[in-house]
């Protein structure tokens, strides 16, 4: 009798074994739609693994499951200039990223670029900040790298209903 529980343990044993491994190998796609631009999404992997996906017209392999992303890098070449952008959050629609097993996940970030200005009145004062957004509702760094060099003193112009300019100047970071 000892026996034949041992064996039935060793099946059992083995079908669970045989089923978490098909399980962890399920195959779903992601393919990154950036516009213009050439994107790199790292997504968040397990201890061992690391994976990024590259934009481009073949989707990429990656395991069926649910991804969060680490970090967002888009490059956007205008004329002979190469600009770069690095998202670590917050995602927007790309916080929780859905593989299903055999199908492809499409995934639109980046340009068109939105700046969303943040207004805040500071003393005597008017504070404005903005905020970098791509499609997915993924916010960029405010520090834009150009060629080798990063952008400084972004341009700010407050215009009225007509159009005319009240007043205009430079963003100071710090």
């Amino acid at each position: 009798m000892k026996k034949k529980d041992v064996w039935i343990s060793l099946v059992i044993i083995a079908v669970s074994v045989s089923a978490l491994y098909f399980y962890t190998r399920r195959t779903g796609y992601i393919r990154l739609d950036a516009g213009r631009a050439d994107a790199t999404l790292d997504l968040r992997g397990s201890l061992l693994s690391k994976t990024s996906v590259r934009s481009g017209p073949q989707p990429e392999a990656v395991h069926a499951r649910i991804h969060r992303p680490r970090h967002l890098r888009l490059s956007i070449n205008q004329g002979k200039d190469r600009y770069f952008l690095l998202s670590q959050g917050p995602w927007g629609d790309l916080a929780r990223i859905k593989v299903k097993n055999n199908r492809t996940t499409a995934l639109r970030i980046g340009p068109p670029l939105m700046i969303q200005p943040k207004i805040q009145k500071k003393n005597s004062g008017v504070e404005i900040q903005f905020d970098i957004v791509g499609q997915a509702g993924e916010h960029y760094e405010r520090f834009v790298r150009k060629n080798k060099g990063y952008i400084v003193g972004a341009s700010v112009r407050i215009i009225d209903e007509r159009g005319n300019v009240l007043e205009k100047g430079k963003f100071q970071y710090g």
